[in-house]
């Protein structure tokens, strides 16, 4: 007579398989009253040593996250992001970079490709791959300006939804204000 306790054949093929999963990311839940109950990703795999601040894209996760160091200094932001380059980009477009210190938010860009104005952060990468909105693959649609437009790939740069993006822009921008001089490194990996 079976054990009505014991895991079913399914249940314990399920188990074994979970064991190769990897686990999911970590995650910050602001503890301050009257913040968006929103998730903050806490990027694990950034490449900086210290407090910050830093800009950091992870590739396999989707995400883009400003952090500006200690607590006094803001709570990080995470954004949905997509890395991914069209087959007609240059070779190694979509691939990891590093650079020492971004430029910040850029305006006066409103385009289908880059989205509404101000939602493009300039990383300061040679090969000039940014952050952005937009998306020229939207334009039949008209969704290229909606403020969470669908996220299509690029010829190298990171898309994320336009008002994410302009608001991750405002919150660098704040942070270059109050603190002059500090650089900000940005990783994509």
């Amino acid at each position: 007579m079976a054990d009505n306790n014991s895991p079913t054949i399914g249940q314990r093929i399920m188990a074994f398989v979970n064991r190769f999963r990897e686990p999911a990311p970590p995650t910050y839940t602001p503890p301050a009253p009257g913040l968006p109950p929103r998730e903050v990703f806490m990027p694990s795999r950034a490449p900086f040593k210290g407090d910050g601040p830093f800009l950091f894209t992870d590739m396999k996760n989707g995400k883009t996250t400003f952090y500006p160091g200690p607590p006094e200094k803001g709570l990080p932001m995470t954004i949905d992001t997509l890395t991914q380059a069209v087959s007609s980009s240059e070779k190694g477009a979509a691939d990891p970079y590093q650079t020492r210190n971004i430029v910040g938010q850029m305006h006066g860009r409103r385009s289908d490709a880059y989205g509404t104005d101000g939602a493009y952060i300039k990383t300061g990468d040679p090969r000039g791959r940014d952050i952005h909105g937009g998306g020229t693959a939207l334009t039949k649609s008209k969704q290229q300006y909606d403020p969470q437009q669908p996220l299509k790939p690029t010829k190298g740069c990171t898309r994320g939804h336009n008002e994410d993006v302009a608001r991750m822009g405002n919150r660098i921008e704040e942070f270059k204000k109050d603190n002059p001089g500090v650089t900000i490194p940005y990783a994509r990996q």
